[in-house]
């Protein structure tokens, strides 16, 4: 009969603690991205439909012989 090796094995290993750390630092990096990228793009889209809405009024008073203005302000 083969006597089986008992082993008292607590804990994690320093590997899979430095692979679980790596992963968890790859989500939080990938996160703080999609933040970035999704903000610069809301700030983009809002200038672009404050430009639009602009142009748009302008060619609208051009059209009805109003004086155009000659500044624009966006938001706040």
């Amino acid at each position: 009969m083969i006597k089986a090796l008992k082993q008292d094995k607590k804990g994690l290993t320093i590997t899979e603690v430095m692979v679980s750390i790596a992963l968890m630092a790859i989500g939080i990096i990938t996160f703080a991205a999609m933040q970035a990228f999704f903000a610069n793009d809301t700030k983009n889209r809002f200038i672009y439909g404050c430009l639009i809405t602009t142009a748009s009024n302008g060619i609208a008073m051009c059209m009805s012989g109003q004086p155009i203005p000659s500044s624009v302000q966006c938001g706040g």
